[in-house]
């Protein structure tokens, strides 16, 4: 009954492995195993985690939650960065938050309402564009790697909405996109929708009541 309560899926893969896995009790009580191999499947499957939510998977709720700003990848004096920082405004100080597990910049980046973000696209140092998708677990304070989008994006536009991420427009390597697609959590795919009606970069996107609203960004060779 007191293992039921406890939120092994949020604890480190090494003290699961290390110290609970090994305790007589755990090894002895078959229920109790159960919920250490729910844990250890939270970790070994990062891309099923919406299929194998429970209340041990969601971190407690707590007095002392605030909400802070994060800043992610980027340009310093044209060096690429891997760096993560988020700001807590109630403290006004700066933290580091872990690395990326690459240097990019120009990439699409939001946040969701369950404290997870989402990374993807961007420009590698070389100039290149990037499918990678990234998801940042703040209970483990750890970049997982899901499923890449399906074509290659710098300088897109990235929104949520009823659950699902848009990947909207951007730089292909080559030229602009007009095409969407959109991330499922619970397959961890991507899928093309119907694209825009012209090719843009750099676009705001922004989700209300349902919809999906695009503006600006460039569209000319000048920008």
């Amino acid at each position: 009954k007191v293992l039921e309560t406890v939120r092994l899926p949020l604890l480190s893969p090494y003290f699961l492995h290390d110290c609970v896995e090994s305790m007589a009790v755990v090894r002895q009580s078959p229920e109790c195993y159960r919920y250490v191999e729910e844990a250890k499947l939270y970790h070994l499957l990062p891309d099923r985690r919406s299929e194998l939510s429970s209340e041990r998977t969601k971190p407690r709720n707590s007095a002392d939650t605030i909400e802070v700003i994060v800043a992610v990848g980027g340009e310093d004096e044209k060096v690429v960065l891997r760096s993560v920082e988020c700001y807590c405004v109630k403290t006004r100080t700066w933290r580091s938050m872990a690395c990326l597990p690459f240097a990019v910049s120009k990439h699409g980046l939001v946040a969701s309402g369950k404290n997870t973000l989402y990374l993807a696209g961007g420009e590698f140092p070389d100039g290149s564009a990037s499918r990678s998708v990234w998801r940042y677990d703040p209970a483990l304070d750890m970049w997982l790697e899901i499923c890449s989008m399906l074509i290659p994006r710098s300088e897109l536009g990235l929104a949520m909405l009823d659950g699902c991420v848009y990947a909207v427009g951007g730089w292909e390597g080559s030229y602009r996109l007009d095409s969407v697609e959109r991330y499922d959590p619970s397959t961890n795919s991507w899928s093309l929708i119907e694209p825009m009606k012209m090719a843009v970069t750099s676009p705001a996107v922004i989700a209300h009541e349902g919809m999906l609203y695009v503006t600006g960004g460039a569209v000319l060779e000048d920008g």
